[in-house]
């Protein structure tokens, strides 16, 4: 699975759904120029005959929504992905219960970050295969937090680095836990058995 956050839109294609739509399009304070809009989460997955699908995301409140300029924006970005070929959904307060969202928030702060120290980040992707090759080898009857913090001390790494490797592995859908769940009921659960016995690159490359 792929993420992108604040994925930019063509501005003459927004341009031209608002000239369709009768809408005002979106300006720079202080200025004629249009805004280019934008969209929060553009999801790229892939399916089991390898192809790819890629969804289009915005996040509001609900109070929002009651809003008739809200309602036009989004009338624009949808059209925009319309054109594009990018099915559009909108996410808001109510669309799952606040303990998902809770344990997505959890998941997700384990991504990479900008500016963060490469040794880490290198440290984080070896241990990530080579959480993966244990997990399928050795299938431990053990729940995530004693599988992270004996993985942590067995390996030498930083008390944390297992968990947030296992996170970024969630996140990649190499393995599954279920999200409905409190993060600490995540953490008290089984550790899950990943899907290959490989972590698999981006482009389907099998990690060296």
């Amino acid at each position: 699975m792929d993420y992108l956050s604040q994925f930019p839109l063509p501005r003459d294609i927004t341009l031209a759904v608002a000239r369709e739509l009768g809408i005002r399009h979106p300006i720079y304070p202080k200025t004629r120029v249009p805004v280019v809009m934008t969209l929060d989460a553009l999801v790229t997955t892939r399916t089991v005959e390898n192809q790819l699908l890629r969804c289009a995301w915005d996040a509001k409140p609900h109070s929002e929504l009651d809003n008739k300029r809200t309602l036009e924006k989004l009338s624009l970005v949808r059209g925009a992905c319309a054109l594009l070929g990018y099915p559009h959904q909108v996410f808001t307060d109510k669309t799952v219960p606040r303990t998902t969202i809770r344990s997505i928030e959890w998941l997700s702060a384990a991504r990479n970050r900008a500016g963060e120290c490469q040794v880490e980040t290198e440290m984080l992707r070896a241990h990530k295969v080579t959480l993966v090759a244990d997990l399928w080898n050795k299938r431990p009857r053990k729940t995530i937090d004693q599988y992270c913090t004996r993985s942590d001390a067995s390996n030498n790494l930083p008390p944390g680095l297992s968990l947030r490797a296992l996170k970024q592995l969630v996140l990649e859908d190499v393995l599954s836990v279920d999200i409905t769940k409190e993060p600490y009921e995540i953490m008290a659960s089984r550790i899950p058995f990943p899907v290959s016995p490989l972590l698999l690159q981006p482009n389907g490359e099998e990690s060296p």
